[in-house]
C-alpha cells in the first residue's frame, strides 16, 4: 500500500560521499601526510577529542538518514573518524571495532549500489 518504487540510480549524495571517503582514506594511508605530524603533541593537548566528537556526531547522523545508501555512507564516514580517534587516543577496542566495520559497511554500500544499478 505504501511501497516506494526503487530508484535505478544511486543517489548523487551516495556517490559523492563514497568518493570523498575513498579520497580521505587514501590521504590518511599516504606516508606523506604523517611526515611532519607530531602525534604526541596532539595527544598531550587533548585535541584528539575533536575526532571523538566528530565520530559521535556522524553516528548520530546515521540515525537521521532516510535511505540505506545515506545510512551506509554516513556509517563509513563515522568508521573513518573512529579509526582516527582510536589511533590518536590509543584506544585499541575502538580502533579494532571500526577497522572491522569499515569493510563491512563498504561492502554493503557497494551491494546496495549494484542492486540500484541493475537494469530492470
Amino acid at each position: 500500500m505504501f511501497e516506494r518504487k526503487a530508484s535505478n540510480r544511486p543517489s548523487a549524495l551516495a556517490k559523492r560521499t563514497l568518493a570523498a571517503i575513498m579520497l580521505i582514506a587514501g590521504l590518511l594511508t599516504s606516508a606523506e601526510i604523517w611526515r611532519n605530524f607530531d602525534l604526541f603533541a596532539i595527544i598531550q593537548r587533548q585535541e584528539v577529542n575533536v575526532f571523538g566528537y566528530l565520530a559521535a556526531s556522524l553516528v548520530l547522523a546515521t540515525f537521521c538518514m532516510r535511505s540505506m545508501s545515506g545510512l551506509r555512507s554516513m556509517a563509513l564516514a563515522s568508521n573513518l573518524a573512529f579509526i582516527a580517534y582510536g589511533y590518536l587516543a590509543d584506544l585499541m577496542p575502538v580502533l579494532l571495532l571500526h577497522i572491522v566495520l569499515l569493510p563491512v559497511n563498504g561492502y554493503r554500500l557497494l551491494q546496495l549500489l549494484q542492486i540500484d544499478l541493475r537494469p530492470k
